[in-house]
């Protein structure tokens, strides 16, 4: 029954790094890996590529700053994936959204802050909106290195009371840095250029 609409329904499934590896009986007794299930479906089968986050200490953070584990097994990893059916990879980095000023604004301050483009005007720090980019352009070199497609997942944090105009800047400012010049690893402006 699910077998005969999920190659109609869903072109992709990204899996959890253990559930790529990871075997489920088939008929006969024999092990079937979810990878070869899916591709029998005709599903792509992709894999979260991060390892969760971490807080963010470099020069410049803000509390609440993250960037993103992972990257140092990265490429061991990838070939692994790769060769166990993968064909594309997922990579998270978490940005918090706070409001100019106030408690909830950069450093706790109630000073109205940096300008509307700057990143920590909506609380992550120049330094983290940096690095994060830094780290998703890095991840998605590596990924295309081993014939991977990379998707990348620059998520802006809802968590907290900040009015909906903090939430469009900081959407503003993310999209224009993380897609428009501010990262250059594996190529220009975070893109893998060959």
């Amino acid at each position: 029954m699910y077998e005969e609409a999920l190659d109609q329904k869903v072109p992709g499934i990204y899996l959890q790094r253990e559930e790529i590896g990871g075997g489920e009986g088939g008929g006969g007794g024999a092990e079937v890996s979810v990878p070869a299930l899916l591709e029998r479906q005709g599903v792509l089968v992709g894999v979260k590529a991060d390892a969760g986050l971490a807080p963010f200490e470099g020069p410049g953070a803000l509390p609440g700053d993250t960037v993103t584990r992972g990257l140092e097994r990265l490429p061991e990893a990838c070939a692994r994936w790769k060769a166990r059916g993968a064909s594309f990879t997922k990579w998270r980095s978490a940005l918090a959204i706070r409001g100019r000023g106030g408690p909830s604004g950069p450093s706790g301050s109630s000073s109205p802050g940096p300008g509307p483009s700057s990143p920590s005007s909506f609380g992550a720090s120049p330094a983290a909106v940096a690095a994060n980019a830094e780290q998703l352009a890095r991840y998605a070199a590596v990924s295309q290195a081993h014939g991977l497609v990379p998707l990348i997942e620059p998520e802006l944090l809802i968590d907290g009371a900040h009015p909906a105009e903090a939430a469009a800047g900081a959407l503003k400012v993310c999209r224009n840095f993380f897609f428009g010049g501010g990262s250059t690893a594996g190529g220009a402006r975070g893109t893998h250029r060959r």
